[in-house]
């Protein structure tokens, strides 16, 4: 029984194509993967059931709260998605690449490299998302996990345009301030035009 149609047709009616594919560029994979491959170990037949959200069903209103607690820790709990070698399924089908997928693929691939990853880490993101923990946990008492706040970023109830504009804003990515500093010719925009300042995003949004 689950309130989400995605992941019910995740589990039957898309599941054929999405393993032809590799899975890639599907959100919740490894979950998915990991709940088809246990299905399949089953020996009795299971049943999938929509429900609606919020409509007062128990099991489901437990599993919501549930949801809710998870998503107010500090740190997110360590869910076992192993699939027993013997389940899993690995690698597209020749039939089923494109172009696209390969690209897809090969950015998957390239993101997994320890050294990759370790220059993807800048020293202001770590810094915004300190700040952040510390903001969210004298508002509210609780520090979020650095995963929720990725996930907060990436809610469907946010334009892509305003996700866009976090994700920048989290990495320090917008040419303003210090990032002037070392260009020649441009020096004079690192300070605020008004406050004679080095001008930040959090200056240009609150001052």
């Amino acid at each position: 029984m689950s309130d989400s149609k995605t992941f019910i047709n995740g589990l039957t009616r898309d599941l054929q194509r999405w393993e032809d594919r590799g899975f890639i560029g599907i959100e919740n994979a490894p979950e998915i993967q990991a709940t088809a491959a246990t299905l399949r170990g089953r020996k009795a037949l299971t049943k999938l059931t929509w429900v609606k959200g919020h409509s007062g069903i128990e099991g489901n209103e437990i599993a919501d709260h549930l949801a809710s607690e998870g998503r107010q820790k500090a740190h997110p709990d360590e869910i076992n998605l192993e699939i027993p070698p013997n389940l899993k399924l690995t690698g597209l089908k020749l039939k089923s690449i494109t172009q696209s997928l390969a690209e897809k693929a090969l950015k998957i691939k390239k993101k997994r490299v320890p050294s990759y990853r370790k220059k993807l880490e800048r020293r202001a993101t770590r810094c915004n998302i300190g700040r952040t923990q510390a903001c969210i946990e004298e508002t509210t008492g609780s520090s979020p996990s650095e995963a929720l706040i990725w996930r907060s970023i990436r809610h469907k109830d946010i334009s892509r345009r305003v996700q866009f504009f976090l994700w920048m804003t989290m990495h320090d990515a917008y040419k303003v301030g210090m990032y002037w500093e070392q260009i020649p010719g441009y020096e004079h925009r690192t300070n605020c035009q008004h406050c004679r300042v080095p001008e930040t995003m959090e200056h240009i949004l609150l001052e």
